[in-house]
């Protein structure tokens, strides 16, 4: 029972584990009697009955949230709306983007993006705009980023885009909290102007208030370090400013009940001016609770207010626990929480210095074990050198944002800023930046690695926990149920591996161009095309992304259908991280001369398609039917490479980015052109996809990879028109996302990753 909030916080995480397998919700309420029937226990009864509670309460709020829709009118024509702003905006090279109260005939909360970005937009300002009312994305591809659900657990449910010339401020409405602590912001963000160089201004306003507008090539150094969360604002800093306030109050002598009301608001007031972030306000909340147990003379329990708010916040939105933020925040406060006091207690040196160090080394060491797993899910990096680099730069920072605190009060009070106490600030910001290129400048520094399957997951956390004994210190009976849950997960890991893999063609959605995965049972795997954009690093955010998820490091075979950068753009972009055994090209192209030139800088294999037929295994064909070296060149498009994949009797035919002419050659040379699947040339252009092509081929599905409201206006109408005509079904990158058709055994599936 010491525990018992953990036990809600298990039902909540559980609650949205069952709903996302799709599990019913009758199976779900008979399992939970089922095993309150077994349990003889009364204590544990009581505490499974609350927890069931619990889990049933997070499902149904899981049943109400995902399925809530905005009363806001989606269509295209641009609406007028009013509504005050109730976030900081954040300002972008191209666009500012904040979170607007709608008010009027609608209350709801909406994500702004402004992109012409001629206004100066504050807290609390009223506005009147027109604008569009969109969806926010879904993940598109394996390895995405999912928007809408990172909304969701913000409550915000649609996207406005704003039209520059319609927005008209009608006034600004502030509470004298809200006024004090926006004119102090700002405040501090003109005096960081005034005071520090540009990009140090940006690393201290970053580490202080959050804003993410320092260098790019540092934030890519604190990445590859494992340092970055030092410029999101969370438990970190509310500690150091937790840590100034309390100096403060005790070298001043209040008594511990005015000490509990000066924090509380002071830690309200810093919350307010970080956006109330998720790790800010759990940090707060538990520094509270502590020194209100301090304040009454009760014992404080770290694990239990840490458990108790994340079940709240559970509770109260579900999707929260989808959020980067929520998971890192609260499995590195457990790190501390259990970790933590079990390995430093086991190494205990009497040199108080030494001590010291060494608390801070294992205290990162504790972090880094505990939120292993989330940092691989979510970044596919793990950092080699973080321990030694947060051992450094965690203390300094904490130095430069106590030091910074006291000089900006001292500013506050008497409007002087003395340049000598400026001076070991900006010697430690500087020493920071030079510490961190030398560092991430080491060829270890970060390795980059796949997101960990569940059953791994599940075990890596028990085994830990294995480890620190922190299940088995009173009963026997608990180390067997220990080793039973590990050897269930072993097996689990084991049957991940061993059981036979099946043959996975992902048409991955890269806006307007072609791509696509093919995955082998044997391990053999190809790339049909890259996508590319010269606006968007399609190689970087959709294909490595893609290939880290699934575990690929190295690609047999790439296809560059025609030399198009909406065809090999991305492909370019992807040879610095994933090894390529074999490049094949059109024979008939000359124009792949940046493709060729990166291609022998790398050292890949340089091939010709010239009507050549890979065989793979026993029941993999991939035929390179059009062209070979005697075809004539009739232009990219119409010399694309043209490939049929059989696997079973199953088959492909990719088109690449073939018209009407190129058709017209593959049907006058008799080609066996039959498929199941159909992935239509050029977009589904007008000039592709004929009638007599279609009736030769005869599929059953038609893929179309194509960008959303792209301006050729692709897929064409009459393209569509025929396909459906013929009963063809149809799926479109730009409204599917990618297209995953997997076929295991006899069986074929199709998942689309937007619904």
């Amino acid at each position: 029972m010491k525990r018992l909030p953990l036990f809600f916080l298990v039902a909540s995480i559980l609650a949205i584990i069952v709903f996302n397998m799709g599990m019913s919700f009758l199976i779900s309420c008979t399992f939970i009697l089922l095993v309150f029937l077994l349990i003889r226990n009364k204590v544990y009864r009581v505490v499974f009955f609350l927890s069931s509670l619990f889990f049933l309460l997070v499902f149904f709020r899981i049943s109400i949230i995902s399925n809530k829709t905005t009363t806001l009118n989606m269509n295209e024509t641009p609406q007028t709306y009013l509504g005050r702003i109730i976030s900081f905006p954040i300002y972008d090279e191209d666009k500012v983007q904040f979170i607007l109260q709608l008010s009027g005939e609608y209350d709801e909360v909406v994500q702004v993006f402004n992109y012409e970005n001629t206004h100066n937009f504050s807290y609390g300002d009223l506005i009147e705009c027109k604008a569009e009312i969109k969806e926010p994305s879904s993940k598109r591809n394996p390895g995405g980023f999912d928007y809408n659900q990172y909304l969701r657990g913000k409550n915000i449910y649609v996207l406005m885009y704003t039209l520059n010339h319609t927005i008209s401020f009608t006034g600004r409405s502030l509470t004298p909290f809200e006024n004090m602590a926006t004119r102090f912001r700002q405040d501090m963000f003109k005096h960081i102007e005034n005071n520090f160089s540009l990009v140090q201004g940006d690393f201290i306003s970053g580490l202080l208030l959050g804003k993410r507008s320092i260098d790019d090539e540092i934030e890519e150094e604190f990445n590859v370090l494992g340092v970055s969360h030092i410029l999101s604002v969370s438990g970190l800093h509310v500690g150091y400013v937790y840590l100034f306030v309390s100096v403060i109050c005790n070298t001043l002598r209040l008594n511990k009940k005015l000490q509990f009301i000066i924090v509380s608001l002071l830690l309200y007031f810093y919350c307010f001016m970080v956006g109330f972030n998720d790790p800010v306000m759990r940090a707060s909340f538990m520094f509270l609770f502590s020194l209100f147990a301090q304040t009454i003379n009760k014992k404080y329990d770290s694990l239990n207010v840490l458990c108790l708010l994340a079940s709240i916040y559970i509770a109260n939105n579900p999707y929260v626990i989808y959020n980067v933020g929520f998971q890192l925040s609260y499995s590195a406060v457990l790190s501390i929480g259990i970790i933590y006091p079990y390995l430093n207690n086991k190494f205990r040196i009497k040199e108080k210095l030494i001590e010291y160090i060494k608390s801070l080394l294992i205290l990162t060491l504790s972090v880094q074990i505990g939120t292993l797993p989330i940092t691989l899910y979510h970044f596919n990096s793990l950092s080699l050198l973080s321990v030694i680099a947060n051992l450094i730069i965690v203390p300094l920072s904490g130095f430069i944002i106590i030091g910074y605190l006291f000089i900006f009060i001292i500013y506050s009070a008497f409007h002087v800023t003395i340049p000598l106490l400026l001076l070991p600030i900006q010697e430690s910001i500087q020493f920071i930046f030079c510490f961190s290129t030398k560092l991430s400048d080491l060829s270890f520094a970060a390795i980059k690695l796949s997101p960990m399957p569940l059953p791994l997951v599940v075990l890596y956390y028990i085994f830990i926990f294995y480890l620190l004994g922190y299940f088995y210190h009173y009963k026997d009976k608990n180390r067997n149920l220990l080793a039973c849950a590990m050897g269930v997960n072993i097996f689990a890991l084991l049957l991940f591996y061993i059981y036979p893999k099946p043959m996975i063609i992902t048409f991955l959605d890269v806006g307007q161009g072609d791509s696509a995965l093919i995955e082998c049972p044997s391990g053999f795997t190809m790339l049909i095309d890259g996508g590319g954009s010269i606006n968007y690093p399609v190689g970087d955010e959709v294909l490595a992304k893609v290939l880290l998820c699934k575990n690929i490091r190295e690609i047999d075979a790439v296809v560059a259908t025609h030399s198009h950068s909406d065809h090999v753009l991305g492909l370019m972009e992807i040879m610095d991280d994933i090894k390529i055994q074999h490049l094949i090209i059109n024979p008939l192209e000359e124009d792949y001369n940046d493709l060729l030139s990166l291609a022998r800088t790398y050292g890949i294999s340089i091939n010709q398609s010239d009507h050549t037929t890979i065989k793979v295994g026993n029941e993999l064909y991939i035929e390179f039917i059009y062209p070979n070296a005697l075809h004539q060149y009739i232009g990219a498009n119409n010399s694309s490479v043209v490939i049929k994949i059989t696997y079973k009797d199953q088959n492909f035919l990719f088109m690449g980015d073939l018209e009407s002419n190129g058709e017209k050659v593959l049907l006058q040379e008799g080609h066996d052109l039959k498929s199941d699947f159909i992935k239509i040339g050029h977009h589904g252009s007008s000039t592709s996809t004929s009638k007599e092509f279609i009736e030769r081929v005869r599929p059953t599905y038609a893929i179309i990879s194509v960008g959303a409201n792209n301006h050729f206006n692709h897929p064409n109408k009459e393209t569509i028109n025929l396909l459906e005509e013929k009963n063809i079904k149809i799926l479109r990158t730009d409204l599917h996302g990618a297209i995953e058709v997997k076929i295991h055994g006899n069986r074929t599936s199709i998942r689309t990753y937007i619904e």
